[in-house]
């Protein structure tokens, strides 16, 4: 029978026989049409059924090697390692940046960051302080000193948060400064008038702003929640310029880490207030 046949056919008789004697024959009449959405559904129905049986239950073991198992789970681990790896290369990025400019913001200072003893770190200031002489911050630190030499009446430092001092001066101990707790979200203020030359987060310090005042005095605001003022903005004395917090992996508890520098010298805030 042709293909072209097939069109032609409206009606199927279907005989059925018995070989026992007792059990007559039967015939059905059936449309051609229903007969083949019969066999679709049925196909369909055994395809799907056979599809989840074998994937879904143990019987996949019988019809799947270990192998390919095995190839599905490396792929799994392979695609989520590559984005871990993705995700850390930007974090890596970004602490790239803001380490480089926190650096800058140092230099500006002075080349020697903790008055040093030891050779290392001496030789360590002086890499520095090769960075930065020819660059432009330090031209910028250049003009800044001859425009504020003029100014000798701007040595008086106000208190950059209310709040009580948990911890003192002790630089023999490494702590360059003093610790204020405050409440999460307490103004910070600055402590005199100045420019900020860092403003950013920090592995260590968390949120923290760096301002530069006249005649070589560096105050240093750490732990913040939340920083208000930008890079390069020009601040008033007792403006509020950060929100107090416990950011950083040295934070431990709600306060602000405070500090004052002279020519690379960290200095007493306490003997500096003027209130």
């Amino acid at each position: 029978m042709k293909l072209k046949d097939l069109k032609n056919i409206k009606n199927l008789l279907i005989i059925t026989f018995s070989d026992k004697p007792s059990f007559e024959g039967s015939k059905f009449n059936i449309s051609f049409k229903k007969l083949l959405a019969i066999f679709f559904i049925y196909s369909s129905v055994l395809f799907v059924g056979g599809f989840l049986i074998i994937n879904l239950t143990p019987l996949s073991k019988i019809f799947y090697s270990e192998d390919y198992y095995y190839q599905i789970e490396e792929q799994e681990k392979y695609l989520e390692l590559n984005k871990k790896l993705l995700f850390l290369s930007k974090e890596i990025e970004d602490l790239k940046t803001t380490n480089e400019r926190l650096r800058y913001a140092i230099m500006l200072g002075d080349s020697n960051l903790v008055n040093p003893t030891n050779d290392s770190v001496k030789n360590y200031n002086q890499k520095l302080k090769k960075k930065v002489e020819g660059n432009v911050l330090f031209i910028f630190r250049y003009i800044w000193d001859n425009i504020f030499t003029s100014n000798k009446n701007d040595n008086f430092f106000a208190r950059p948060i209310n709040g009580f001092i948990s911890r003192e001066f002790n630089p023999e101990e490494g702590h360059y400064g003093i610790d204020i707790v405050a409440k999460t979200g307490t103004p910070i203020y600055s402590t005199a008038s100045g420019y900020v030359m860092f403003s950013d987060y920090t592995v260590d310090d968390g949120y923290m702003i760096i301002i530069i005042h006249p005649n070589d005095y560096i105050s240093v605001y750490k732990h913040c929640s939340s920083l208000l003022k930008h890079k390069r903005e020009k601040i008033i004395q007792s403006e509020m310029i950060a929100l107090s917090g416990n950011t950083g992996h040295k934070s431990h508890g709600p306060h602000l880490h405070f500090e004052i520098w002279k020519n690379g010298q960290p200095l007493n805030p306490q003997k500096l207030f003027i209130n």
